[in-house]
């Protein structure tokens, strides 16, 4: 079975920039890049299609569409551009690996996303990344309703607020795909 992963948002601005001036502090960072490395390590090593996302706006934020409204402070701290739009050092992509930037939560929403996993007979996507109850939400919705099986790296994506990523997880559990931890993915019985 064919099989991308996604890594979504793990970018500056929600590590190192706007997002933690804006006040916010991404929960156990430290620990989901490092399993994040670890599992992209495995995706490479095992050649799954890899996917990265990121928040990234125009210079005036033409394209931010109700996230300006809703935050306007993002545009004083240029929030999503430059820098803060960057994927994190830990986790640079190499050239073959596929960056999407987005304007909306869901990395579906006019992206090329779905064109790229249908054009690779990708069926099965696994996730990880930022934020949980948002963007990582948003898209696992997406990928349901386009047909994709769907694992979530519980461990591998993060949120600001323990009680939020716990709902989102048991959500997504629920209603659009599969939990599962890192060291489930990293078992040796996995033969993908």
């Amino acid at each position: 079975m064919p099989i991308a992963l996604i890594i979504i948002d793990m970018q500056n601005a929600f590590f190192i920039g706007s997002f933690v001036k804006r006040g916010f502090e991404l929960l156990n960072k430290e620990q989901i890049i490092e399993n994040t490395k670890n599992i992209l390590a495995y995706a490479r090593e095992r050649k799954w299609l890899i996917v990265f996302t990121k928040m990234q706006f125009a210079s005036d934020y033409s394209d931010a569409g109700l996230l300006v409204k809703k935050f306007p402070e993002i545009i004083q701290l240029h929030a999503y551009q430059g820098k803060d739009a960057e994927i994190i050092n830990e986790l640079k992509p190499k050239l073959n690996e596929i960056v999407i930037a987005k304007k909306q939560y869901d990395s579906f929403y006019n992206t090329k996303l779905e064109h790229v996993l249908q054009e690779k007979k990708i069926d099965k996507i696994v996730i990880a990344g930022v934020l949980t109850n948002v963007c990582v939400e948003s898209t696992v919705r997406s990928a349901f309703e386009k047909g994709f099986e769907i694992e979530v790296i519980s461990d591998a994506t993060t949120t600001y607020d323990k009680e939020l990523k716990n709902a989102s997880l048991k959500t997504i559990e629920k209603h659009f795909g599969s939990i599962i931890t890192i060291d489930k993915l990293l078992t040796p019985a996995r033969t993908q």
